[in-house]
């Protein structure tokens, strides 16, 4: 099944704040650690840099554009560094 393009965003949304509820949750188990709340903290709040860029995304679309459904697959590679 091909999704939308509001499909696929609305999606990585989800994604996004459920990484980020996560994170939030382990920001909170380690409060009484700084430098661990610190470090999931931080990854909370790249969670959070995502979704601001997905709805800026979503607002600046078109709705002919947000309807549109890719027939494509992803193209997906993994690089390893180092």
């Amino acid at each position: 099944m091909a999704w939308t393009i509001e499909q696929a965003i609305a999606e990585s949304i989800r994604a996004e704040k459920a990484a980020g509820n996560l994170y939030q949750g382990l920001v909170h188990k380690f409060s009484a650690e700084p430098e661990v709340a610190d470090f999931w903290n931080q990854f909370a709040l790249e969670e959070a840099n995502h979704l601001e860029w997905l709805n800026d995304l979503t607002g600046r679309l078109s709705k002919s554009e947000l309807e549109n459904r890719s027939t494509r697959q992803p193209r997906i590679s993994f690089t390893r560094s180092g």
